[in-house]
């Protein structure tokens, strides 16, 4: 026994290796004279080719590069398990767990075999700085690239990171490097060895694509009456455990879905069929995608629903069954994702659900991608992802060896398949089956376009065509065959099938018609804003609704100003009604900005967690919310009232004697004016027209004759400012015209004194005898001056008086305040 013999015994457990090429591959690369590239189906022990010579090297380590930390931490547990010390630098690592690695290899002896990162962690400083340190001192035993096809742009997983790993063997040339993945094309292959700068002549060991113990078959959705059904009948044909072995050892099955959402549907239906199973997606938390496939790796759940994600770095030789539900989007990913069956050497199923509309969703999302493509090499790898898309179809619609494709794809000689297909094990049924798809493909592929129609032809004469064939039917159904019975059946289900449908209809009717009424009543106590109006502005959306997202909003502000109180207080005070002020604001904020029930669903639940995790800090829209204050109805009508008195005492201009006359009797209160007085005082204020008669503009401005042009001109530089409203009276001799000078308020302070003189003035000519010409003074007081006091009774007289002779022959001057008679 040889040293690489017992060091497999000693370190992995197995006395001999899996095949004569994976021997053949760790010898070489145990010598490390050459670059070696080894491609190797799933299960075949490719791991190991690099695993057995890096544990020859003793006080080196090896650094694994790989894309995904889930199969990073497959890799770590499954060497912990061996005894062998692995450790991993990633960005999930704490700082604690970081010095401890470094520190570590950083050491003259380190204790760590294998540092596996991701191309990511390459660019980083620290793994540079760490990497040319363990060079220096020849602490590097292989340079491993692990799933060495995200190199390539025809790969099925492209990762533009592993890119740069060539600048690192450019680098470090006296360093060893491995390639190795499981599924590779011809192209692939190239594009590994010129990326990755791998040195030649560079050492290959390729095993071919073909595995015996994997039986492929396809099967129609549309030609089965319960797709789920025969899905869980297949499972459980394939899930038959052995009851001597282990929970963990029991056999396990994978079904592969395109959508969280038929992840989630196909395990629930699975379940009432009486398959044990759970769904895994990248929705769910990072717990329970855990705590999910340890259930499946232990046994308690036998079958596992999940998306393409799954899978990656889980090795578990019992899997009996790969299903997809669904047309996979190339070929080397689905020879990987079914290659997960069957590890263990024994028998295993591999099956596709095909259905035209999977298939039509996939190509759409394809040729989606290729219009985006914004540079050539996007371009250039979306028709790549198409063409073997393309060749997946064919692999499906057409009756040929399912292991010949994945030979031809990676270039290699056709395998003896024998009865490990459908194709090869039953070809007139496969071809049957075919058949039967392509025909109901087709028909429902014309009812959706309008040529097959069924609609309802009641409302023709005779019930148009469909009549007179009825007619025809029960017509020559008196001879010896069944049709007429058949006619009569099938008019006896249509008939049912009207009346079960108008009934549903009806009660369809009913349900919305009393959800708009509980709605609505919800409305009228709702807290929410805009409650009545939450179905028209967006449909489907209940009032009921908004108050349970209102509520669990309301519930985490208070909780975070409750854990938050003696850490960050908000601005002002916040009670628990005022938080629901904030609240009500918030959802309507959501509310007015969604058209659609999802986009309020998303923008509430987004909130929701936004508050939530605000775990170190007030929420900011709770920090800065200024309440507003409740008010009684009392206080409002208070306000309000408070409100037009204002508005009444503004000034615009023009103020009335009888606001005039308020103001003074309210200031002095020094004066009462008796009945005749107020009475007097109104009727000189008032303006003589006619109530139900319209008032022109024009009636207001009185046309001056040249020589009162002449006047006002003259005394234009003591009136400046001074504004005259005459309002001209009607042809009727008895009419008159009130004229009003507006005062100039050039007193002094202590003559506080103004008069407001108004003249009525007969419509007639001045030289006419009968003209009559009243003239009224109204002396104003305001704050009385020490004078005004002396010469109070004085002034009262003379308010008294009717008429001023001195006033009278001056109508058109300008009076300041009225003075004293020598």
């Amino acid at each position: 026994m040889d040293n690489v013999t017992e060091k497999l015994l000693q370190c992995f457990g197995h006395k001999k290796f899996k095949s004569e090429l994976q021997e053949r591959a760790v010898r070489a690369i145990a010598r490390g004279v050459h670059d070696v590239y080894v491609s190797m189906p799933t299960g075949s022990g490719k791991s190991l080719c690099f695993q057995l010579p890096a544990m020859l090297q003793d006080n080196k380590v090896a650094i694994v590069f790989s894309p995904l930390l889930a199969l990073i931490k497959d890799q770590i547990d499954h060497l912990t398990r061996l005894k062998i010390q692995a450790e991993s630098i990633n960005s999930k690592m704490t700082s604690k767990d970081r010095e401890r690695v470094l520190n570590d290899l950083q050491s003259m002896k380190p204790n760590t075999r294998f540092l596996y990162i991701t191309p990511e962690q390459a660019a980083t400083v620290t793994f540079k700085a760490l990497l040319e340190h363990l060079v220096k001192y020849k602490k590097v035993s292989y340079i491993i690239v692990d799933e060495a096809h995200c190199v390539s742009e025809w790969g099925h997983d492209f990762r533009p990171d592993y890119l740069k790993l060539g600048f690192l063997r450019e680098k470090f040339k006296s360093i060893p490097w491995v390639a190795l993945t499981a599924t590779a094309s011809t192209e692939v292959t190239k594009d590994i060895l010129e990326n990755l700068k791998l040195l030649h002549p560079v050492a290959q060991f390729k095993t071919p694509s073909f595995r015996r113990n994997l039986f492929y078959d396809v099967v129609y959705q549309n030609c089965i009456e319960d797709e789920v059904g025969d899905l869980a009948e297949f499972l459980k044909k394939s899930l038959k455990d052995d009851d001597n072995v282990k929970a963990r050892d029991k056999n396990a099955a994978i079904v592969y879905c395109r959508t969280r959402e038929q992840t989630e549907d196909i395990a629930r239906m699975l379940c009432n069929k009486g398959v044990k199973s759970l769904a895994y997606h990248g929705g769910l938390k990072g717990s329970e995608r855990v705590s999910v496939q340890e259930q499946w790796f232990n046994g308690e759940f036998p079958c596992v629903c999940a998306t393409v994600s799954f899978g990656m770095g889980v090795d578990k030789a019992s899997v009996r069954a790969v299903v997809h539900w669904g047309l996979p989007q190339n070929v080397a990913a689905y020879y990987q994702e079914s290659g997960r069956a069957g590890r263990d050497g024994k028998p295993a199923f591999c099956r596709i659900y095909y259905c035209r509309s999977e298939r039509n969703a996939v190509d759409f999302l394809l040729k989606s991608d290729i219009a985006r493509s914004k540079t050539p090499e996007q371009k250039q790898r979306c028709k790549n992802a198409y063409k073997s898309f393309e060749i997946m179809v064919k692999y499906c619609e057409d009756v040929g060896c399912r292991h010949k494709t994945f030979a031809d794809y990676f270039g290699e000689e056709p395998p003896r398949c024998g009865t490990r297909c459908d194709a090869c094990t039953d070809a007139r049924a496969v071809r049957r089956a075919l058949e039967q798809h392509m025909r109901r493909a087709m028909s429902a592929t014309l009812h959706r376009a309008g040529f097959v129609s069924h609609d309802d032809s009641s409302d023709l004469y005779g019930q148009g065509r469909d009549g007179q064939k009825r007619e025809i039917e029960s017509y020559y159904g008196d001879g010896g065959d069944d049709s007429d019975g058949e006619s009569s059946r099938r008019r006896v289900a249509e008939e049912t099938r009207s009346l079960i449908m108008h009934e549903f209809a009806q009660r369809k009717k009913s349900i919305e018609k009393d959800k708009k009424s509980n709605d609505s009543e919800s409305a009228k106590y709702s807290k929410c804003k805009a409650a009545d109006s939450t179905s028209t502005k967006v449909n489907g959306l209940t009032v009921a609704s908004r108050e349970s997202y209102l509520s669990l909003l309301k519930n985490a502000l208070n909780e975070n100003l409750a854990s938050l109180k003696d850490v960050d207080e908000p601005i002002k005070p916040l009670s628990k009604n005022n938080v629901e002020q904030c609240a009500i604001e918030l959802e309507y904020e959501a509310f007015s900005s969604s058209t659609v029930i999802s986009l309020y669903r998303r923008a509430m639940t987004k909130l929701i967690a936004t508050v939530k995790a605000s775990k170190d800090s007030l929420y900011f829209r709770l920090k800065t919310f200024e309440p507003k204050k409740r008010e009684t109805l009392g206080e409002l009508v208070k306000d309000f009232e408070k409100s037009k008195q204002g508005e009444s005492h503004k000034s615009h201009g023009f103020i009335t004697a009888s606001q005039l006359e308020g103001r003074i009797e309210d200031k002095n209160g020094a004066r009462e004016l008796s009945k005749a007085d107020r009475e007097t005082k109104r009727k000189a204020n008032s303006f003589k027209k006619d109530s139900l008669t319209q008032t022109k503009l024009k009636s207001f401005f009185t046309p001056k004759t040249a020589q009162e042009s002449s006047e006002t001109s003259s005394s234009a530089s003591d009136d400046e400012g001074g504004l005259i409203i005459d309002e001209h009276s009607k042809p009727d001799p008895c009419e008159s015209t009130l004229k009003l000078d507006e005062i100039e308020d050039n007193t002094d302070e202590d003559d506080i004194d103004k008069t407001l003189k108004i003249e009525e003035i007969s419509s007639n000519s001045k030289n006419d005898s009968n003209s009559k010409t009243l003239v009224i003074n109204i002396t104003l007081q305001g704050v009385p001056s020490k004078r005004a006091n002396e010469e109070k009774v004085e002034h009262e007289q003379e308010d008294t008086h009717p008429v001023d002779e001195n006033i009278k022959g001056s109508p058109n001057k300008k009076h300041g305040p009225a003075k004293k008679k020598n």
